[in-house]
Parts: structure tokens; C-alpha cells; sequence
């Protein structure tokens, strides 16, 4: 799942891998 979205912190680090999951993606914001 590609994530189109502000990069901006922690978020940022999943932004950098340009592929990740949503449940990744919650886990990093959280």
C-alpha cells in the first residue's frame, strides 16, 4: 500500500520506506 501523505516526524520515517501498511502506518504515528 503506497502512502501519499504529509511526512512530519515520526511519520516521516514511513514516509521514507514509500511502502507500508496501514497498520504500520498507525503504529508509527502512534
Amino acid at each position: 500500500m503506497e502512502v501519499v501523505a504529509p511526512c512530519a516526524g515520526k511519520i516521516e520515517i514511513a514516509c521514507k520506506g514509500g511502502m507500508v501498511s496501514e497498520g504500520q502506518l498507525l503504529a508509527t504515528v502512534d
